[in-house]
């Protein structure tokens, strides 16, 4: 028994694990498809090793992909997900030994064959532009670009640039009227919104999405001045809660 552990120890430090790349960058919310390439070989004769099962993840909580090495004793995994905004991260790859050997606690304790990758987050540039306007005045206290910009700074750790040399470039106008300048039978003043938001890729122009917001209603007892800001406030909620997500 003490042999055979020896012998599952020895086979097992033969296994060596070759990055593809040790270091990847990748722009949160823009990079799709990147693949992380990583091999086993056997250290004694450099030749492939095939059928190994290898994890790969950021969160050791989370054990992320799981792929056997094909013939060349290589896999293929996607850049695991995360929710984590550091600007540096690391991609772990490791051999999941209870895949590979059935009962390998009967084994003792046997050897963690991993590797990293360096995984450099960047943040997105973006350029925000909305044009918004209270009862046919440019609002002083704007509503709805500071609630799209604390979205973005807060899921994405966005950069604000003054200019379209931009990843997203976000535009829109917004706009509310009144129906009179009194208030109704009621005493209640009525004021209406609306707004057009639109996000565009930066780069090639393309309009990724674009988003209407009519009739949002606000309501006041005191003023037109009021039930405008009312309307407002609902749709930053709306474009919070709905759009932006």
């Amino acid at each position: 028994y003490s042999y055979i552990k020896l012998l599952a120890n020895t086979f097992i430090n033969r296994f060596r694990l070759v990055l593809d790349q040790e270091t990847v960058e990748m722009k949160l919310g823009f990079s799709r498809n990147i693949q992380l390439g990583i091999k086993v070989v056997d250290n004694n004769s450099n030749t492939p090793i095939e059928n190994v099962p290898m994890n790969c993840y950021i969160d050791e909580n989370e054990k992320g992909s799981l792929a056997l090495s094909d013939a060349d004793g290589k896999f293929i995994f996607p850049v695991p997900s995360t929710s984590d905004d550091k600007p540096i991260q690391y991609v772990n790859f490791e051999v999941n030994m209870n895949e590979m050997i059935e009962s390998a606690q009967l084994f003792g304790v046997l050897p963690q064959i991993q590797a990293q990758s360096t995984l450099k987050v960047i943040p997105p540039k973006i350029f925000i532009q909305i044009s918004e306007n209270n009862l046919g005045e440019a609002t002083v206290n704007p509503y709805i670009q500071p609630v799209i910009v604390e979205f973005f700074a807060r899921n994405f750790s966005a950069n604000f640039v003054d200019n379209n040399n931009a990843d997203l470039i976000i535009s829109g106008t917004v706009n509310t009227r009144s129906n009179s300048d009194t208030a109704n039978d009621f005493g209640i003043y009525q004021v209406f919104g609306d707004a057009t938001i639109s996000i565009s890729n930066g780069e090639t122009g393309e309009k990724i999405l674009e988003k209407p917001f009519n009739k949002i209603q606000g309501s006041s007892f005191q003023s037109n001045e009021e039930a405008a800001n009312q309307s407002l406030k609902k749709m930053s909620e709306k474009i919070t809660e709905d759009f932006l997500p």
